[in-house]
């Protein structure tokens, strides 16, 4: 028998294995490549395009004898890393979450005021006695619950609220005191998951509905004085919460400070004030109790801080001697930002994989000296959007609609990346707030407007029949509005008028108003023009019924037709 003949041929299970660990071998290279070019492309951080290029490298420039010490090598560390992840930490009580404490501090400092100078001082006692489900009103029809929010109402309408309103005397006094004070400070916790810092934020939307309710109970008795004197205090509510730290307070505000408007707007045209009392009013609007250009920086200032204080704690941690470090247990800051009860149990396993996490971040992060950088960078062009001569875009606001996974590329695998993407959102987010400041503006602005119609009036027994007839006692400036920079529309009818802004198309659709639905459908709809959204006018004021009415006018014809 010859050797040729001897040679067994490979069978085809040995075949079959070859094969398989070629297209492995084949599958690894293109994996590791198009994770290099991927990386390269969307700016990875050095670390990580080096790991792919290393694979890359060692499967397919090296001979094949060479290549079992390269994976003889990955092995050595993959080992390496599982002892040390089961090796108990000896300084872990060393370390603790790195925090921005001094830079909370820093901007506290610059707020705080005395107590005796502080309105928080009262409504902090008010909030001993409170409780939010005794503001619910759930003993009123819905009927009236809005006709004592939005008019002058009396005892014969609703004993139940009047007998609520007396109830609460004592704590309507003290919120009129607080009126007084012209600061407001409330402190900021260095927690930034601490929900409990927005209870005063419910607190005072409830009392300033308190007060409207009170407002219009006087106004329905004669009590002009009276009922004004609190419309007016609510206003100053509003410039308390104004002065708090956050952009929901901001939003808060802006709601508080619109409600009472709408109601010093009807005051004002339906109530017989005096010259001294038309000028109370007047006073109280030419206040600036809230400026884009140099309130709404300290917001920027603190939102900043949360975006350090919420995220850079998880990913980097201290010990006494100032040295920093990638954090062993991301967990660390949840537990200490959280109560035990509310964090579900974990793991033994969950505590040991945590130490993996330094090594994801080696790769990702910048270390902790660039890193605040990055974030105070990331900001700037916020900031830029407080100055008086920012150039506004006309654009709708599209990213929060389009956020899906292309998205997170733009984060390009690393941590600046991740903040241009928040910056990002945050851009739409104070282009939204910008917005609803210009429309709190033509508020004030449509106010004073209406206060010089109503001295016409009294004056001349009608209505003006356009606003030229009021041009001569009120600033010019007041005319324009500050939405679009055109003309607000008057329209007289038989006994009353309108007034509304155009809003941003310019466009004068009658006072009407497309409204925005939550539901993504409305905004994926075909019809749904969003670099024209139709109709966009904001009324201001409009004598027309309101809905509790028009109910009622129905439910009176529904009543009549069942008598006949």
């Amino acid at each position: 028998m010859t050797e040729q003949q001897t040679t067994k041929k490979p069978s085809r299970a040995s075949k079959f294995f070859k094969r398989s660990v070629l297209c492995l071998r084949w599958l690894f290279i293109f994996i590791f490549a198009a994770l290099t070019l991927a990386g390269l492309f969307f700016q990875a951080p050095w670390k990580v395009i080096t790991l792919f290029a290393i694979f890359l490298v060692a499967l397919t420039i090296p001979p094949k004898r060479f290549r079992k010490y390269f994976w003889l090598t990955v092995t050595c560390i993959v080992i390496g890393l599982a002892v040390w992840v089961f090796i108990p930490e000896t300084d872990s009580d060393d370390w603790k979450p790195y925090t921005f404490d001094d830079e909370l501090a820093a901007l506290e400092a610059k707020r705080a005021i005395p107590d005796d100078q502080n309105a928080a001082a009262i409504y902090n006692e008010l909030m001993e006695t409170y409780d939010s489900g005794d503001h619910d009103l759930d003993f009123l029809p819905d009927k009236i619950e809005g006709l004592t929010y939005d008019k002058p109402w009396t005892e014969k309408d609703s004993p139940e609220l009047a007998q609520w309103i007396k109830d609460k005397d004592s704590t309507i006094e003290l919120l009129v005191v607080a009126a007084t004070f012209d600061q407001c400070y409330f402190p900021v916790s260095n927690n930034p998951f601490d929900m409990t810092r927005f209870d005063y934020k419910r607190s005072l939307g409830d009392w300033a509905q308190l007060l409207i309710r009170s407002a219009n109970y006087d106004l329905g008795q004669g009590l002009i004085d009276k009922g004004l004197n609190k419309t007016l205090s609510v206003f100053q509510i509003a410039k308390h919460v104004y002065q708090q730290s956050s952009m929901i307070h901001y939003l808060s505000a802006v709601a508080i400070e619109n409600m009472t408007l709408s109601k010093l707007n009807r005051i004002i045209i339906e109530q017989p004030l005096s010259d001294e009392q038309l000028e109370l009013i007047e006073h109280h609007l030419q206040k600036q109790i809230f400026i884009w250009t140099e309130d709404w920086p300290r917001t920027i200032d603190y939102e900043k801080w949360i975006a350090k204080q919420e995220l850079l704690p998880t990913f980097y941690q201290v010990n006494p001697n100032g040295e920093t470090r990638f954090s062993h247990d991301p967990m660390t800051h949840v537990r200490n930002s959280f109560p035990a009860d509310e964090l579900p149990e974990e793991t033994w396993l969950q505590k040991k994989l945590y130490k993996l996490f330094p090594i994801s971040l080696w790769f990702t992060c910048p270390p902790l000296s660039e890193i605040s950088k990055i974030i105070d960078d990331g900001h700037q062009p916020l900031y830029a959007m407080t100055k008086p001569d920012y150039v506004w875009k006309e654009r709708p606001i599209d990213t929060l609609r389009f956020f899906d996974f292309s998205t997170y590329l733009l984060c390009k695998w690393n941590f600046k990346g991740a903040i241009e993407l928040m910056n990002e959102l945050a851009e739409d987010m104070h282009y939204m707030m910008h917005n609803r400041y210009l429309e709190t503006l033509s508020r004030r602005s449509v106010a004073r407007i209406i206060i010089a119609l109503k001295r016409f009036k009294n004056k001349n027994g009608y209505w003006p029949k356009n606003l030229e007839d009021i041009k001569e006692t009120i600033p010019d400036e007041l005319f324009i509005d500050p939405i679009n920079g055109e003309q607000y529309i008057y329209k007289l009818n038989e006994d009353n008028f309108t007034i509304y802004s155009t809003g941003k198309n310019k466009i004068d659709e009658d006072g009407q108003c497309q409204s925005f639905s939550c539901d993504p459908n409305d905004f994926d709809s075909k019809d749904f023009d969003w670099q024209n959204p139709k109709p966009d006018d904001k009324m201001f004021w409009s004598n027309e019924p309101k809905w509790y009415e028009i109910e009622k006018g129905k439910d009176n014809e529904k009543a009549v037709s069942i008598e006949e």
